[in-house]
C-alpha cells in the first residue's frame, strides 16, 4: 500500500511541477492543446501532464480496489498508457527527423490517448454501476 501511494505522490508531484498551461477546462480534464493559438508548440507537454495524470488515475483506483474483479480492465488502461508514450516516441522520432506533418499526427494521437486513458478508470467506474 505505501508503494502505491508512493507512487500516486511522485506522480501528483511530476504533475505540479511540469507545465500546467493546460488547465482543466471541465470535469473531463484539460483542453486538448490542439484548441491553443499554438498547439505544435504546447502538444509534447500537454502528453507528459496527460500521461501524468493517466498514471495518478490508475494509482488512485488501483488502491480503492476497482480492479480487484476486473484485472483485464486494468491491463488495458496500463496498455493504453504506454500506447500514448508509444505514440510521443513516434512523433518526436518524425520531428527529428524533420516530417512535421507525421509528427503532429503522431502528438495528437498521443495527447488523445492520454487523455482517454485518465478517463477510463471513470467510465469504467459508471459502467459498473448501470450493471448493478
Amino acid at each position: 500500500m505505501s508503494n502505491v501511494l508512493a507512487k500516486l505522490t511522485f506522480i501528483f508531484m511530476c504533475f505540479l511541477f511540469t507545465n500546467i498551461g493546460i488547465a482543466h477546462a471541465d470535469d473531463e480534464g484539460p483542453n486538448l492543446s490542439y484548441t491553443k493559438t499554438n498547439p505544435h508548440d504546447e502538444v509534447s507537454t500537454a502528453i507528459d501532464n496527460l500521461t501524468a495524470w493517466a498514471e495518478g488515475e490508475l494509482a488512485e483506483h488501483e488502491m480503492e480496489g476497482l480492479f480487484g474483479a476486473y484485472p483485464d480492465e486494468q491491463k488495458l488502461i496500463r496498455q493504453t498508457i504506454d500506447l500514448a508514450k508509444q505514440l510521443k516516441q513516434q512523433a518526436d522520432r518524425a520531428k527529428n527527423q524533420g516530417d512535421q506533418l507525421k509528427a503532429r499526427t503522431f502528438y495528437y494521437s498521443a495527447e488523445a490517448t492520454a487523455r482517454y486513458a485518465a478517463n477510463m478508470p471513470h467510465m469504467l467506474e459508471a459502467r459498473l454501476a448501470h450493471t448493478n
